[in-house]
């Protein structure tokens, strides 16, 4: 009975890694998604930047641009 009771103990700790796993993989996409969406406000930023003319896009937006070219 001990064996059947050690089983079940361990599946269940299988399951709970299993879903340990599962729960970090969404996590790290919606990490991905963060980033692109970061990525894609930054381009947009300093595009409308040369279209005005602006010197200083970190002034504007309050994004410092080295902190934004890091992510590359």
């Amino acid at each position: 009975m001990g064996n059947v009771k050690g089983y079940f103990g361990s599946a269940k700790s299988y399951f709970g890694n299993v879903k340990g796993y599962f729960r970090n993989v969404e996590c790290y996409f919606r990490n991905v998604k963060y980033y692109f969406g970061n990525v894609k406000c930054y381009l947009g930023n300093r595009s409308r930047d040369w279209a005005t003319g602006s010197r200083t896009p970190e002034k504007r937006y309050g994004i410092p641009v080295s902190r934004c070219k890091a992510l590359f």
